[in-house]
């Protein structure tokens, strides 16, 4: 009562060591320890004593091998077992120690697995899918998927403790089932991003409606599947009512999410985004997985709009710090969407959102604090503020915990320094350099990349050099370092080396990833190339593809820079006509680019504060 309904944690400690002396003095009674013990671990992770809650965990670790003789309570104790595992590796992973989160997961799925725990089995598998992920180790999470996929089906008999095999939903109940299954989707759906299947991702099996962005038109199979799922689960617990819905999802927590649908639209948005598909349904998922957020954190942790952490009850803040993670990632992706559509003024208000939001919550959202510097980057680079977006690009490379995020801010940092801002022009907020750089701006663009210009010429892949954090690249990183050394070489007059690394990261963009934005870029830095080279027809086609991916996707940067190249090229080819036509296109994006840059400066007080943040600090 104390732990749940007031603040009075020493007391609740005091009233539960004594409960745990007088259990542990008790023959059997294993629920009843355990139940202790779990008690225990929240009251310790309320006061911020987290060693004592390992210490308390580890106390009770191997207390099943005591119990193993007590037939009638070891189903009790199994289940016990598994899930204090579970709270091991979940508190491990929030303090970010990798190594020992995995140790904590993979002992529970150990003893799951060896005494045919069936329910508990998929909960340490999706689990150890997600802290693997973490930690970038794509051959574990096949190897767990190959196992969770096994699981889902149901094979394997089941023992001790776990369900019968013709259980349909594997001893999780419906509600439960339905959550575990949806989660393992969104699991699938996100390391399929990772890896580059985003041709899979939002592959359509129907004929293309005539408006694919439509708000009636359906969303490719596998993103149909997710917000299916979320709609059964939904109509399930609206069906059970509050009573009913918690007690069918007993069997199945999931800590830190009250509920999935914000997930499920951050992850649809980011796929429809990548592949430059429907922008339009792309905001509406961004503001309806925001709302769902706010109205989460308003009924299941009494945040309001302004609130603050200092307002958070303990009791609530595994709820609340997924949903304001969530919240900021939803809204980092409008930001990106609005900058991309050249609608400054709101992509500044929505940043300041993401600004206030860290603000808000300096404890709980400390780890978000490079990714919006990214953001600030962004809009700094897109607002004319170069000199500020490589500012925040630094502070968010000095400031990664991977390597992926850490080279993403390199390449943005170069792209900064190339920025021909001091000449007049534009750039894009993705960092793409557009024209000539002085040689100073190439200098500080080579050491903001460091280790990750050391390309090697055989495979055209980044290797790790001094500076650069351990781990693998994913193809985003890859393409990103190759187009970002491309631009360096490009930019000192070396066009045949930069032609070979853009043709490398065009494959990777376009065959592995199909990731328009990424594909735009290439081919707009291998348009001039091939002009420079005198190849006029090769640049038409580049430029071409970069126009037609740029105008589906509604990135209006790309859009422009792209009816340029046209223009180049035609008047290359001697088309005056169809190059001033092009140029004329070009110019009205361009002035409308203009104009909202004016737009957003003008308010010189929201302007300079979204620009300067936390940059004197340096964090």
């Amino acid at each position: 009562m104390l732990l749940q309904h007031t603040y009075n944690f020493k007391e609740a400690l005091t009233h539960l060591l004594r409960a745990q002396l007088i259990s542990n003095s008790l023959i059997g009674n294993y629920g009843l320890k355990y139940e202790v013990v779990d008690q225990l671990v929240t009251c310790y992770t309320y006061l911020g004593e987290e060693a004592q809650a390992l210490q308390v965990l580890a106390s009770l670790a191997k207390q099943w091998q005591y119990a193993q003789s007590n037939k009638s309570e070891w189903p009790v104790v199994c289940e016990w077992t598994c899930r204090l595992a579970h709270r091991a590796a979940v508190l491990h992973a929030n303090a970010g120690r990798a190594e020992e989160a995995a140790h904590a997961a993979a002992e529970g799925l150990a003893f799951a697995e060896q005494h045919h725990l069936q329910s508990q089995r998929i909960l340490l598998l999706l689990l150890s899918v997600q802290l693997a992920m973490a930690r970038w180790e794509h051959a574990a999470v096949d190897r767990l998927f190959a196992a969770l996929d096994a699981a889902m089906k149901g094979a394997g008999a089941a023992g001790a403790g776990g369900a019968a095999p013709q259980d349909p939903y594997l001893g999780l109940g419906q509600r439960g089932h339905l959550q575990a299954l949806l989660h393992y989707n969104l699991l699938q759906v996100l390391f399929m991003l990772r890896r580059g299947k985003l041709n899979e991702v939002v592959k359509s099996t129907q004929e293309a409606p005539a408006d694919p962005d439509a708000p009636d038109a359906p969303l490719p199979p596998v993103l149909h599947h997710l917000d299916s799922c979320l709609g059964q689960l939904e109509a399930l617990g609206a069906q059970a009512g509050p009573a009913g819905a918690a007690a069918a999802a007993l069997p199945y927590g999931l800590p830190g999410l009250a509920s999935l649908e914000p997930l499920v639209c951050l992850v649809n948005a980011l796929a429809l985004r990548s592949a430059g598909q429907r922008p339009r349904r792309t905001e509406e998922l961004l503001l309806k997985g925001i709302s769902a957020c706010q109205r989460l954190l308003a009924s299941q942790c009494s945040l309001g709009p302004a609130a603050s952490e200092d307002e958070l009850p303990p009791q609530a803040a595994p709820a609340a710090r997924g949903l304001l993670v969530l919240q900021a990632l939803l809204t980092s992706a409008r930001v990106q969407l609005l900058l991309s559509r050249g609608e400054l003024a709101p992509a500044r208000d929505e940043l300041l959102s993401a600004q206030a939001l860290l603000e808000r919550f300096p404890v709980l959202l400390a780890h978000m604090g490079p990714g919006v510097h990214v953001l600030c980057g962004q809009y700094c680079l897109a607002a004319g503020e170069a000199a500020a977006a490589a500012a925040h690009f630094q502070v968010a490379r000095l400031h990664s915990s991977n390597r992926p995020a850490q080279a993403l801010a390199a390449v943005l940092e170069a792209g900064a320094h190339l920025s021909p801002h001091v000449a007049g022009g534009e750039a894009s907020p993705s960092g793409a350099p557009v024209g000539p750089q002085a040689p100073e701006g190439v200098a500080r663009a080579l050491q903001a990349l460091g280790p990750f210009y050391a390309v090697d010429s055989a495979t055209g892949v980044p290797a790790p050099g001094p500076g650069a954090l351990p781990g693998p690249l994913g193809y985003v990183e890859e393409a990103g370092c190759l187009l970002a050394s491309a631009c360096c070489l490009a930019s000192q007059g070396r066009l045949p080396d930069a032609n070979q690394l853009l043709s490398k990261a065009l494959k990777l963009a376009h065959r592995k990833l199909g990731h328009t934005q990424l594909v735009c870029a290439v081919l707009s830095e291998l348009g001039p190339i091939f002009l420079a080279e005198g190849n006029t027809q090769a640049a038409g086609e580049a430029v071409n593809s970069a126009a037609a991916f740029s105008q589906a996707a509604g990135d209006l940067w790309a859009e422009a820079r792209a009816k340029r190249g046209q223009a180049d090229t035609l008047r290359a080819q001697t088309m005056s006509d169809m190059a001033a036509a092009a140029l004329a296109s070009a110019g009205r994006r361009e002035a409308r680019i203009a104009a909202a840059t004016a737009a957003a400066r003008s308010d010189a007080g929201r302007h300079g504060y979204a620009v300067g943040w936390r940059l004197a600090a340096g964090a």
